[in-house]
């Protein structure tokens, strides 16, 4: 029986956080999160009422990419612990009831993989198809920025990287490259891996004729399939992307009740893309990770919009929301602009709401549970990110949603006994994990709330919806399961909203007025 088809799917019906390693817990003073320290907060996580874990690359890598240029499929990379730290985190994971899906990155390798090295030594060498080699560059750019083509001073030839010159792309028109990756994925659900959260899968294959890509008209739509001024058309979302995934999603059959996530990225938004990715009934990827709601403003007509969107799907392809995450500014900064609001008024709390009772699966990032704010004040030479150092810092860095987090109000927040590789918020005094718990109206016992409510009522962890409102500033949903309906009010405007239903209020920002406050909002069981 498929995955579909059982009563309560883990993937489907749970809630999962993300966490970035390298910023969650140090247990070796070295200033670099690690596994260990991930077991360290499994409690803690666990009691947030989660259903799983994604953690963002471990693997052996030179970290010019922090984790997204791997060397070893195989190896955890010392600055994060070993093998054995990441086989007892499965197994206390799991102890937990907690789900692992890891991060998996298939379009490139480092260019101090082995099998690049290999590679790149000759041009007969058994490696050399592994990778993708021109004799001469076409025009296609880098999303990193500029040429997407490295001329190898071994051989004179040009290997094609989509991102970084460190990031060359593996070919995976190649067999053996193909049974190479699904030899990874059995290695780790042996291990106990539950699922993998495919990075990048609309770069993995390019056009056999190497044409150019058109360049942009004056008036085009720059997200759509657009870099550095050229229309993405022969390197990306080719059609030949989902006969892999269909290969990945027979490996991952193989064993019971495995998730296969996919980052089909912002310029695969429409719904025509969707579909394709996720196949027939989600026979070829379980979720789509849905970027609409990580960029620009949020607001009541911006959720409805996404709700509308992803409704328009055929029902059986299951949604997924997201509000942050480690590439994107936080939610709440971009709600809340001032850094020193409190993280837990009506407004981030309204966010909350949204994200636990939309049909789909929720994912949390690590701090977002706190209200942790976009740490904005970073100096060209606290930067790290590769993406705007390389672009001399006119690309914003994302390394403003990737410090560490803020577990109390000790010396680093907490998170390392030495330097951190990031700095700790400057709010950390005041915004960490130890004074939410104590606080039954912080965000914390908020989102602890949140998730027990969803969890438990079958109407807002797999039910219908069906949208009510949608007028820009107000927004209105039931969810609908088993001959039970609740109904959700978000209220996105400065001013109060009167609303009329008969039953019982669930969940509410403000009782004491008569409708529903700035801000605020109301999840109601209807009779």
């Amino acid at each position: 029986m498929y995955m579909l088809e059982q009563e309560f799917v883990w993937w489907k019906h749970g809630v999962v956080y993300q966490i970035y390693p390298r910023s969650y817990k140090d247990t070796t003073g070295n200033g670099v999160g690690d596994l260990q320290g991930v077991i360290e907060k499994l409690d803690y996580i666990a009691s947030l009422g989660v259903s799983a874990i994604w953690l963002n690359p471990f693997f052996a890598s030179p970290m010019v990419d922090f984790g997204y240029d791997i060397s070893d499929y195989y190896m955890v990379d010392p600055l994060f612990g070993n093998n054995t730290d990441l086989l007892l985190l499965i197994t206390e994971a799991h102890k937990r009831g907690l789900k692992i899906i890891l991060d998996m990155v298939l379009n490139h390798t480092s260019d101090q993989h082995p099998w690049f090295t290999e590679a790149r030594s000759s041009k007969d060498n058994p490696k050399r198809d592994w990778y993708v080699w021109r004799d001469k560059p076409n025009n296609w750019e880098s999303i990193f920025g500029g040429s997407a083509w490295e001329k190898c001073p071994f051989t004179g030839e040009y290997y094609y990287h989509a991102f970084l010159s460190e990031q060359p792309d593996l070919n995976l028109r190649n067999p053996e490259v193909v049974e190479e990756i699904k030899k990874i994925f059995r290695h780790y659900m042996e291990m106990g891996v539950d699922g993998f959260r495919l990075d990048a899968v609309n770069t993995y294959y390019e056009d056999a004729a190497w044409r150019n890509n058109p360049e942009l008209k004056e008036g085009s739509d720059l997200s759509s399939h657009s870099v550095a001024g050229q229309r993405r058309v022969y390197n990306y979302d080719h059609y030949l992307n989902y006969s892999l995934l269909d290969d990945l999603r027979e490996v991952t059959d193989e064993y019971p009740n495995r998730l296969i996530l996919g980052e089909v990225g912002r310029e695969g938004k429409d719904e025509h893309a969707w579909k394709k990715y996720y196949g027939s009934c989600n026979r070829r990827l379980d979720l789509v990770f849905n970027f609409d709601l990580l960029y620009g403003e949020l607001s009541g007509g911006r959720f409805g919009k996404t709700l509308k969107a992803w409704e328009s799907l055929q029902y059986c392809s299951w949604p997924s929301y997201a509000l942050s995450s480690h590439d994107q500014i936080r939610a709440i900064s971009r709600v809340i602009p001032d850094q020193d609001a409190c993280p837990w008024g009506n407004r981030g709390k309204l966010l909350a709401v949204f994200l636990m009772t939309v049909r789909g699966t929720p994912f949390v990032y690590y701090g977002e549970e706190l209200g942790m704010p976009e740490y904005k004040g970073l100096t060209d030479e606290q930067i790290q990110d590769p993406w705007s150092i390389r672009n001399n810092y006119t690309v914003p860095t994302r390394d403003g949603c990737r410090t560490p987090m803020i577990w109390d109000d000790s010396k680093h927040a907490g998170f390392s006994l030495g330097s951190p590789w990031l700095p700790v918020h400057e709010t950390y005094k005041e915004i960490n994990a130890a004074a939410q718990q104590e606080d039954q109206a912080s965000m914390l016992e908020f989102y602890k709330e949140l998730i027990q409510l969803r969890n438990g009522t079958p109407a807002l962890h797999k039910g219908d919806l069906e949208i009510i409102i949608d007028e820009g500033d107000f927004l209105q949903y039931r969810r609908i399961a088993d001959g039970e309906v609740y109904l959700v009010s978000l209220n996105f405007s400065a001013a109060e909203r009167t609303v009329e239903d008969t039953g019982k209020v669930v969940l509410s920002s403000d009782r004491s007025v008569e409708g529903i406050e700035a801000y605020g909002f109301e999840i109601w069981k209807l009779d």
